[in-house]
């Protein structure tokens, strides 16, 4: 009796105000937002009072509080992922130009010309044995010192001076496997660097050192979706059908999940 009483609190729907939704206008018009409208959205970030969108064309928009829109060339064909670096405000992303290798890009967000495109800090290719392999994820280290690409079953890590060297290092911190990577996490723990991999089926741990990534499967029977999975200041939160796990410490939660945020 005790426990359907709380699994009866625990699954009570609950609705939320937390904002005001409102269609975004052109200027002196009832017409939606002209550019806003157009964009082919493949990705998203924000910071700094900007909206940072990523567009199948290889360019990326940039949207102040004002919803003025200013736009950039990125790359030749598409733009997949993109991290901002709130601390450096720097731009890391994820995209092809002209070859079926994935190129990572970082961008200067503190430098934007008149027409609103950042200094391009460096660019690098993907390890060449991950060709036309798509970028799923990824996460920069809090010192941005380490990069992770979660790429179908595979991680592969990127370390090195970003901002001052072209010379990074590529490696697979986890190999090929079936389970698909949706979400990719890093974090301090005891002075050491951890990244947490996230996938369809697991999550695991892998502390990064300098010679080997050492891996600690959490649950190797419960993932989610790249939609369900949050970070917090203390603890990752994996959503799925039946369970919502903060640390994976297990809470049911009856019902399908679609976003966590």
């Amino acid at each position: 009796g005790v426990q359907r009483g709380r699994m009866a609190v625990v699954c009570q729907w609950h609705r939320f105000q937390f904002f005001d939704k409102e269609l975004v206008k052109e200027e002196g018009s009832q017409q939606p937002h002209p550019t806003l409208e157009k964009l082919q959205l493949r990705c998203g970030t924000s910071g700094k009072g900007l909206l940072i969108l990523g567009e199948d064309d290889g360019s990326i928009s940039l949207v102040d509080r004002a919803f003025k829109v200013q736009a950039f060339s990125a790359y030749e064909q598409s733009v997949d992922r993109m991290y901002l670096v709130r601390e450096r405000n720097v731009l890391v992303t994820v995209g092809f130009d002209d070859s079926d290798s994935p190129i990572m890009k970082m961008w200067n967000m503190d430098n934007l010309d008149l027409n609103g495109t950042p200094d391009l800090i460096n660019s690098w290719r993907v390890d060449a044995k991950m060709k036309g392999v798509p970028v799923h994820c990824m996460a920069v280290s809090p010192d941005m010192t380490h990069i992770a690409l979660g790429m179908n079953g595979a991680v592969i890590g990127v370390s090195g001076d970003f901002l001052r060297d072209r010379n990074v290092k590529f490696r697979i911190i986890r190999q090929p496997r079936d389970d698909l990577v949706t979400a990719l996490f890093f974090k301090f723990q005891n002075a050491v660097l951890s990244l947490f991999v996230v996938t369809q089926s697991s999550v695991s741990t892998f502390a990064i050192l300098p010679h080997k990534d050492v891996e600690k499967v959490l649950d190797s029977c419960i993932g989610g979706e790249s939609e369900c999975v949050a970070q917090t200041e203390d603890e990752v939160v994996v959503g799925t059908a039946s369970v919502c796990q903060p640390n994976l410490r297990c809470t049911q939660q009856l019902f399908h999940k679609l976003w966590l945020v």
